[in-house]
């Protein structure tokens, strides 16, 4: 949302898809923003650019993507990012783990 906010209202947009097929969740998120992209040294997502009210001192944002990479990994799925000029697209795929059916105190 805030990248979008500094675009031109025409500009702006952002499309939220979800897709489940069997165990399998799919998400994606693509929004216009600026085209500008700064990636940290060996990083898997890129750096932020929010700035503090304070001149000079980066907040601490941009640990969102970090984050749905961690719940990724932790649902046995995977992040993709994709730049192309002003779009930003992530898709998150999740996948469902093993459920155990109980039947009268027993597995089956």
């Amino acid at each position: 949302m805030e990248a979008c906010e500094k675009l031109e209202q025409e500009q702006r947009y952002i499309n939220l898809t979800l897709k489940k097929k069997n165990h399998f969740l799919l998400i994606e998120v693509e929004n216009s923003f600026d085209g500008k992209v700064i990636w940290e040294d060996g990083g898997i997502v890129p750096m932020t650019t929010k700035q503090s009210d304070l001149p000079d001192i980066l907040m601490e944002h941009g640990i969102g993507l970090k984050n749905v990479k961690n719940v990724a990994d932790h649902y046995l799925g995977d992040m993709d990012i994709k730049i192309k000029n002003d779009v930003f697209k992530v898709t998150v795929m999740l996948q469902q783990k093993e459920i155990k059916k109980y039947e009268k105190g027993r597995r089956m």
